[in-house]
């Protein structure tokens, strides 16, 4: 059973019981937290960690940028297919880059893509390490791309919905599903996190974030860190 539906069961004073199919037997969340009590603190930390990955397939934060330098205003999604890009992977915590890899985009890394322009945008501006100098110029560059790809229309005659200039708030969230099907493009196109050093970790304000190779030990267990 999930850890935080057993607390939310407890804070919230739900008297539904967990039916465990295995073991054929129903119990109270109460209980339950119990045996999550019992861990060690590095026990429950990997338990943890896996739980985020779960739900955290793959970094939100990325730059995106054409690897044509002409090609800088684009319109529509229909009018960057089979045009050549540029992703990199950077740190969620300090914004430090760790991959990158070059691309065309076909109909199908368009849709996976999409979905995360506008949580991308947010999250470049605001990294838990502020960066300024030539990387803030850089970061400003492609959250700036990024925002407006997130509003453009997919095709000639097809516009999206809502207001022009819509804000968000930082907490914008996308679905299981879409952060799923971009991590499948990710290593699609050879940038894996984990296979360039990349993994989750609890930041110093507790979100639980990706993080570069350097950054992954100082905050978290090395036990854990290895998984």
């Amino acid at each position: 059973f999930k850890y935080d539906a057993i607390v939310r069961r407890i804070e919230e004073r739900i008297d539904a019981k967990f039916d465990c199919q295995e073991c054929d037997s129903v119990w109270a969340a109460e209980r339950l937290i119990l045996g999550f009590g019992a861990l060690s603190s590095n026990d429950s930390y990997m338990l943890n960690h896996l739980y985020r990955r779960d739900q955290i397939p793959c970094p939100r934060t990325f730059l995106l940028e054409p690897a044509d330098k002409e090609f800088l205003k684009p319109t529509s999604w229909a009018s960057i297919l089979g045009r050549r890009f540029k992703l990199t992977l950077v740190s969620e915590l300090s914004g430090t880059k760790v991959a990158s890899a070059e691309f065309v985009f076909t109909r199908e890394w368009i849709k996976w893509v999409k979905p995360l322009t506008k949580l991308a945008s947010i999250a470049l501006t605001g990294l838990a390490v502020p960066v300024d100098g030539a990387m803030a110029t850089e970061f400003k560059e492609s959250a700036s791309l990024l925002d407006k790809m997130s509003a453009m229309p997919e095709g000639q005659h097809r516009i999206l919905t809502g207001p022009a200039g819509q804000r968000h708030d930082n907490n914008i969230r996308v679905p299981r599903e879409s952060l799923t099907n971009f991590s499948k493009f990710l290593e699609a196109i050879g940038l894996n996190p984990r296979d360039h050093g990349m993994d989750l970790a609890p930041a110093p304000d507790d979100r639980w974030l990706w993080m570069s190779p350097d950054e992954v030990p100082v905050y978290s267990p090395q036990e854990a860190a290895t998984l």
